[in-house]
């Protein structure tokens, strides 16, 4: 019996024998609506943490903000190694924009891991 995720987990192989994601039901996050959903969150949570300090409230308060501000770095990062990769916009210069826009964000200078994805190195 075959598992319900064999497609999925093997991919469709192309006629050069590389894996081809197309078709298999998988979607990516196209354009600035996956950037806008998750930028906004990580700025509001980042505002509400600044703000719990300020106002002199609990720190479990600060940390428990944190935790999703965790996971919505997380999704900046693989937005911006999509736009390093040059997969996240059809346009080059949007895609530069936006890496450099997040990895502002991020920390890793984008020239550096542009470089590194390209050669294999990372």
């Amino acid at each position: 019996m075959r598992s319900a995720f064999c497609g999925l987990c093997m991919g469709n192989r192309a006629p050069n024998g590389i894996r081809s994601w197309q078709g298999s039901g998988i979607r990516t996050a196209e354009g600035s609506s996956g950037s806008f959903n998750t930028l906004v969150p990580y700025c509001g949570l980042w505002v509400l943490m600044v703000w719990s300090i300020q106002f002199g409230t609990y720190y479990s308060v600060t940390l428990l903000l944190a935790l999703p501000a965790a996971a919505f770095l997380v999704r900046i990062f693989i937005l911006f190694h999509d736009c390093v990769q040059g997969s996240f916009f059809r346009r080059k210069g949007a895609n530069t924009f936006f890496g450099y826009l997040l990895g502002l964000l991020v920390f890793p200078p984008p020239l550096k891991t542009s470089v590194s994805v390209t050669y294999g190195i990372m």
